[in-house]
């Protein structure tokens, strides 16, 4: 048969009736079709698939094929149009049921995806490939439960199945279960090595349970099996940046640059590098021009309003964040940096209100219990959960909380991580310590630790200061005092440069430790570091013998406690060290970058959370020199005066 009598046929096939040839011809065109298909010719395939439905339009496998390039071609409706005609026409076929409900769940209409896989699924039980697409769909409906019941029976019937066991780690997620949703995830890369999305899932789960070495390591992973990937790139550097590699973070934003030149994320992704490495202005400037082609860029206005608050420019980061807010109230890093911001100048009433957003963040539905919160109804006879958060510092800080809470209730269980516990024996016979990966369920209520200063009405005036309201075992002390025993003239002073690396402000608030050489140089001053941690290393960097190495005796927070406790005096930057020696009524002296952190509030040289500190600020951003000069200044005249630390 050659072209023109197809010609014919197909120009008058539908006014007669179907013989032997036209059937030929119907076959002929959809095979063809199939085969254009299969060979990425879309246009062409539909064509012909239309010119076979011509012929023979009561055909399944046509109408189907037909379906599926329509689909591929970004036709939605009609595809699903010609799938359901192929059902109809062979509603016994689970290929068909299975391809429908994979184009419903591709569009995002769940509840009609999960009935084609359940009809089809009544239809041959065995297939896996069904069992895995259901469990996604109960994933997409937000019914974790169901979703892990198809999914197990996915991975039992293919234990192999990469999907299965990533859609697995999903729905672990929706149970707030970040254990199980490791394990699936890890699974799921490692039978597919090179699947670059389940690595960011796996390495965006880390980073939310804050394992950010892992995290790390995941994105890592995903850039080396995508190092083209624009969107890969950006993530992984954004990792860097928080992790203190804002140089390496530069390399590949560059590169970013070239693959996606106009992309605005690429711009925010080097503003927020620059202000890791200290040009602040230069990121400030970045996040305009930006905002100049983007107005409505919250991610470049959240960035300008943080660089701001962190300038100390109040107004423009209010003005920034209420902005953002306005149009988006559930953005949560903007609520808790506007919380910040009214906390920061002692507006407390509205930040502690404020500060409740932070509850959105995934740490807290991945860590923390569910149930019912603590609102301030009494708590007589009632046992309630209070759970630490956050850094060891915060922890530190609003523990004074707990005693209060325990005037009000039966019991009080206490979750905090292992290193604070041998701190709090202190605490009223009715609290009870939980270990921090102890889950219970013999509560009433729960509340977080840091929304009890909500919960008392904090202000300025009434911050609770039973100081000390941490206590170290007598015996520990003894037992370092004869540790420092030969020190009897000197001045004793604990020293600490550096915090966490992967808290966010850390490059502002950790300094060089060459910046404390002066204070090496004052005579009648014994220093002795207190730092643990990697940053411990850095006193190679000074003369040998200038400072006393702690940190191999340092194993937890009780050893550095009865440590400080037999020193005159310690001088730290912002880590949780000040706030173990403040809770502990010990004399410190912390140093303050021009970007400190809202609770030291502003223009300040005390504390109201801690009566034994004494504030040094920053005259300028990152002169740690100037702010030291004056610090040793300070430890002269203490020294000259007999030690008076006032």
């Amino acid at each position: 048969m050659n072209r023109s009598e197809r010609r014919k046929i197909l120009k008058t096939s539908r006014d007669e009736p179907i013989d032997g040839n036209n059937a030929a011809l119907a076959v002929a065109l959809r095979d063809q079709a199939l085969s254009r298909h299969r060979s990425g010719q879309l246009a062409e395939a539909i064509a012909h698939f239309n010119q076979s439905l011509a012929i023979q339009d009561q055909d399944s496998v046509t109408h189907h094929g037909l379906g599926l390039a329509l689909r591929d071609n970004g036709d939605t409706e009609t595809a699903l149009h010609h799938l359901q005609i192929a059902l109809s026409l062979s509603p016994q076929d689970v290929v068909i049921l299975n391809n429908l409900g994979g184009i419903h769940f591709a569009a995002g209409r769940f509840h009609e995806a999960r009935q084609a896989f359940e009809t089809a699924l009544k239809i041959r039980e065995d297939w896996q490939l069904l069992w895995r697409n259901l469990g996604a769909c109960w994933v997409g409906l937000d019914v974790p439960e169901r979703a892990i019941a198809a999914l197990s029976h996915a991975v039992k019937l293919a234990p192999d199945d990469s999907w299965a066991h990533y859609h697995f780690g999903r729905a672990a997620m929706k149970l707030n279960d970040a254990k199980t949703a490791i394990v699936a995830f890890r699974e799921a890369l490692n039978l597919d090595p090179t699947n670059s999305a389940k690595a960011i899932a796996l390495a965006e789960l880390f980073e939310d349970v804050a394992d950010f070495p892992n995290a790390d390591v995941a994105y890592r992973h995903a850039l080396a099996q995508k190092p083209d990937d624009a969107a890969v790139i950006l993530k992984v550097a954004r990792r860097l940046t928080h992790l203190g590699k804002p140089d390496e973070a530069l390399i590949l934003l560059n590169y970013a640059l070239e693959l996606i030149p106009d992309d605005p994320n690429c711009t925010i992704g080097l503003a927020w590098a620059h202000r890791s490495l200290g040009t602040p202005e230069f990121a400030e400037s970045l996040c305009r021009e930006t905002l100049e082609r983007h107005p409505d860029m919250t991610d470049a206005r959240f960035l300008l309003g943080f660089l701001r608050m962190e300038a100390g420019d109040m107004v423009t980061a209010k003005s920034c964040f209420g902005t953002i807010l306005l149009q988006d109230p559930d953005h949560n890093d903007t609520g808790i940096n506007d919380a910040y911001l009214d906390l920061a100048v002692g507006n407390f009433e509205i930040g502690w209100r404020k500060f409740e957003t932070r509850l959105k963040l995934p740490i807290f539905r991945f860590h923390h219990h569910t149930g019912r919160r603590w609102s301030g109804e009494s708590l007589a006879d009632k046992t309630i959960l209070i759970e630490a958060e956050q850094g060891y510092g915060d922890a530190f800080q609003f523990i004074r909380y707990v005693p209060l809470v325990a005037q009000q209730a039966g019991h009080v269980l206490l979750r905090v991580a292992p290193p604070l516990a041998g701190l709090l024996a202190g605490l009223p016979d009715n609290v009870s310590l939980i270990p921090w990966e102890g889950r219970i369920n013999d509560f009433d209520l729960r509340i977080e630790l840091m929304s009890l200063p909500l919960m008392f009405g904090t202000t300025l005036e009434n911050v609770p200061k039973p100081i000390p309201y941490l206590s170290v075992d007598q015996a520990r002390i003894d037992r370092w005092s004869e540790y420092f025993a030969d020190e009897t003239d000197a001045l004793k002073v604990g020293i600490v440069w550096a915090g966490n690396p992967d808290h966010q402000n850390d490059c502002n608030r950790s300094m060089p430790i060459s910046a404390l050489a002066p204070l090496t140089a004052i005579p009648g001053i014994k220093l002795y570091s207190l730092q643990v941690g990697p940053r411990a290393l850095d006193l190679a960097n000074l003369p040998e013998g200038a400072v006393q190495d702690l940190s191999s005796l340092l194993s937890d927070f009780t050893e550095t406690g009865a440590a400080l406790s037999n020193l005159d005096l310690v001088i730290s930057v912002d880590t949780s060290v000040v706030h173990l020696a403040g809770a502990l009524g010990r004399p410190a002296w912390l140093l303050l970058s021009t970007a400190s952190e809202w609770r030291w509030l502003r223009d300040r040289e005390d504390s109201p959370w801690y009566p034994s500190l004494r504030l040094f600020r920053q005259s300028a951003y990152r002169d740690w020199p100037e702010l030291v000069a004056r610090v040793a200044k300070a430890l002269e005249a203490a020294k000259a005066s007999g030690g008076l630390l006032s």
